[in-house]
């Protein structure tokens, strides 16, 4: 559902509501409501009320694959911050444990780091076109 509603976004001409994806999806409004939110919090739509409008509408941004790498980026940061927290307090657990805690950690450190060289480098291109 929630590629389908990216779909419709992704090609509609200009922004829909609510009851407008509703019905290009064939699905409820709960259906509808949670899979905007997701698409929201991705960093792929903007949900924003027009002017004059107090219904919101929904669209696919200009900027959706750099709003998609920013919260690859925020959510793999987070995840750095919690394998922190767990490397720090698992000192006394045995060794197998306190490995894998830094493997974690490493991970993430990784992971952060080349999700930021993608994005600075995907902002370059896009800068560049």
């Amino acid at each position: 559902m929630a590629g389908r509603a990216a779909g419709v976004l992704m090609l509609s001409p200009g922004p829909l509501s609510t009851a407008e994806l509703q019905s290009a999806l064939d699905a409820g409004k709960g259906s509808v409501s949670e899979i905007t939110r997701l698409l929201v919090g991705s960093g792929t739509v903007r949900r924003f009320k027009e002017p004059g409008s107090r219904q919101y509408v929904y669209e696919w941004r200009d900027d959706a694959w750099i709003g998609c790498l920013q919260h690859m980026l925020e959510q793999t940061r987070e995840l750095l911050i919690l394998a922190e927290h767990a490397r720090a307090r698992g000192e006394e657990v045995p060794e197998p444990q306190r490995g894998r805690l830094r493997e974690m950690h490493e991970y993430y450190t990784f992971m952060a780091g080349h999700i930021e060289a993608l994005l600075a480098e995907y902002r370059t291109m896009k800068g560049a076109s």
